[in-house]
């Protein structure tokens, strides 16, 4: 795997949020919690009118709480929104910040994501030296994804640390 780098600006997401477990892990329940939870938000996304693009967003972060297991993380299925948008009932904000990111493309069903994500943190990541930042990882699903296509496509934002790359 081969990511382009690049610096992004800050973001604003506005979403639904549920707790899971990493395909990852053994505990891995993402199959069950994630689509389900996309179901949900789609539902309601044109409460959040004021956006920037028709992108939607998928962010994956570390929970912090003091009842969170190890290995727990908190999906958040959303859009990225513009200051002014209030936050609909039952929806919560999040924040990506700028920062320096490897942005891989998944091709493919998503059926065969944890294959890419395999490829990126126990491979790519591993093998490049690369440092992560504290920061939520991230897809970004645009024009180029369709849900059930082989020839779908998206990407994903790894937070890396650096201003650039060498």
């Amino acid at each position: 795997m081969h990511p382009k780098f690049i610096s992004i600006g800050s973001k604003r997401i506005l979403g639904l949020s549920a707790p899971f477990f990493s395909i990852l892990t053994p505990e891995g329940n993402a199959p069950e919690v994630i689509p389900a939870l996309w179901a949900r938000f789609m539902a309601r996304a044109a409460e959040i009118k004021d956006r920037p693009s028709l992108n939607t967003f998928g962010l994956s972060e570390c929970l912090e709480s003091e009842d969170a297991r190890p290995g727990e993380l908190l999906y958040t299925a959303g859009v990225e929104a513009a200051e002014s948008q209030e936050i609909p009932d039952g929806m919560s904000e999040h924040r990506i910040p700028a920062g320096l990111h490897a942005v891989f493309t998944h091709v493919g069903l998503l059926q065969e994501y944890p294959k890419t994500l395999r490829a990126i943190y126990q491979v790519w990541l591993l093998q490049s030296g690369t440092r992560l930042r504290a920061a939520p990882h991230f897809e970004v699903y645009d024009s180029r994804f369709h849900a059930d296509a082989s020839d779908s496509e998206f990407d994903i934002y790894i937070p890396i640390e650096g201003d650039t790359v060498n």
